[in-house]
């Protein structure tokens, strides 16, 4: 399998609710969430018991879809004789009980220090619901043994219920979905905690409008509280969608990677031969002379990035027209060490004069939004900027002699072109070297 070309990314409200949207207008995927939203049929609200829900969920894991009857039987029976009876039971008897899902010695540890879990830290602490989803997930993750970060946050929205707000995320979600969102994930196990709490906060923002997007998209019949985000009605929605769709290998017929709003936004790392992840296609990097943008583009490049230099050229009989060619013929993915924006600001602060009228810029704007793009915005403190130019080669002094102008011209130029696309501020020296690439992705990403 090839390895999937990095790029920066960044999951938006936008992309989230038009995929949220495409995926469940599907009907194929309506169905499935329809069936488990109000009683799922791997966390049954048969369960009473909370301690027994987190049990059942942990089980859960690694059963396959042909398993279903089988691991309904063994819910039924583990309903029937009760949380503290089944810890009271010994292995060999558990293992009468459950050893027809398999991994009985990882199921039965689990229990174990599940168990010992409930006690110490759950009993000692109060209440399950007083405590804080982000806390019971960290502090299941490590203290069962037997579980991670996927099966503690199953097991605290199974424990806690299907409204509590939790968007657990399994192993699919992790590798393919998310980063053909756009969710730029570590390979370690915290991605799965990165990305719920990313979807988790964005849900949360507009509870309202997903909300009636559940309504509007067929979904109004089921118990979806409307005083609560529909954080599980999102879940469940995804969940059958990556099963449905992401797992049949085949990109050119996901309805994400074809949708005509946002399937140049959407990845493919489904494809077997040369997985590629979502995110942004083009990067422009501004500010200043002298803010670090040679340093950033150099990191970008290492991703993959190809590096398109724009300078200054006095010489252009039409600049808006170069500036588009230069957009429409540069490979992908690219990132382009400044672009049309330094011609007006330096044009407005240094020459007094922009070459590009503003409906011109508006136009630029709206032409690189459309290639999906994103902007960093180097920035530093005018101090730091006045240091670096009179230690530098070069003749600044004009430079020196604007400075506030231009800084102010930039602030000016990215105001407006933050109406066209994402514009991210970015402080290198705020940052080691080695560790400016992460800070950049963090700041794109959050």
């Amino acid at each position: 399998m090839g390895k999937p070309k990095e790029l920066i990314g960044g999951l938006s409200h936008e992309i989230l609710f038009e995929a949220l949207s495409t995926c469940a207008d599907l009907a194929d995927v309506r169905q499935e969430v329809i069936l488990n939203h109000d009683n799922n049929r791997w966390w049954p609200t048969t369960i009473q018991d909370w301690r027994l829900r987190m049990v059942i969920a942990g089980w859960s894991t690694r059963v396959s879809y042909n398993m279903i009857n089988t691991y309904q039987q063994v819910v039924h029976n583990v309903s029937r004789i009760g949380y503290d009876d089944l810890c009271r039971m010994s292995d060999a008897e558990l293992q009468d009980l459950i050893g027809s899902l398999g991994l009985f010695n990882a199921r039965n540890q689990y229990l174990r220090s599940l168990a010992k879990f409930i006690e110490e830290f759950v009993n000692g602490t109060g209440l399950l619901p007083e405590i804080p989803n982000d806390t019971l997930i960290e502090v299941f993750a490590k203290k069962v043994k037997g579980a991670n970060y996927k099966v503690a946050q199953c097991a605290a929205l199974y424990a806690k219920g299907y409204h509590c707000g939790i968007f657990p995320v399994d192993s699919g979600m992790k590798d393919m979905l998310g980063p053909c969102l756009g969710l730029h994930l570590p390979q370690s196990a915290i991605a799965h905690e990165i990305m719920r709490k990313q979807v988790e906060k964005m849900l949360n923002v507009r509870s309202c409008e997903y909300y009636q997007l559940a309504v509007q998209t067929g979904y109004g019949n089921l118990a979806i509280p409307k005083e609560k985000t529909p954080v599980w009605w999102a879940h469940l929605v995804l969940i059958y969608f990556k099963r449905l769709y992401c797992n049949k290998k085949n990109p050119c017929q996901c309805p994400l990677h074809t949708n005509p709003r946002i399937g140049k936004y959407i990845g493919s790392m489904c494809d077997r031969v040369a997985p590629q992840s979502g995110g942004y296609q083009y990067v422009v990097v501004e500010g200043v002379d002298q803010v670090g943008k040679t340093t950033v583009t150099e990191e970008l490049k290492k991703m993959g990035y190809v590096v398109i230099h724009s300078p200054y050229n006095p010489n252009h009989a039409d600049i808006s027209l170069h500036y588009r060619t230069l957009i429409d013929t540069a490979p992908t993915p690219a990132v382009f060490d400044r672009i049309f924006i330094s011609e007006v600001a330096y044009g407005h602060a240094i020459r007094k004069n922009s070459r590009l009228s503003d409906s011109e810029l508006q136009n630029l704007l709206a032409f690189l939004a459309d290639k999906n793009c994103v902007i960093l915005y180097l920035k530093e403190s005018q101090e730091v900027v006045q240091h670096r130019l009179l230690t530098s080669d070069g003749d600044h002094i004009r430079i020196l002699d604007h400075l506030d102008e231009l800084i102010l011209e930039y602030d000016r130029c990215m105001e407006k072109a933050a109406s066209y696309m994402p514009v991210y501020e970015v402080s290198p020296t705020t940052v080691s070297k080695e560790n400016l690439l992460p800070y950049i992705l963090q700041i794109v990403g959050s």
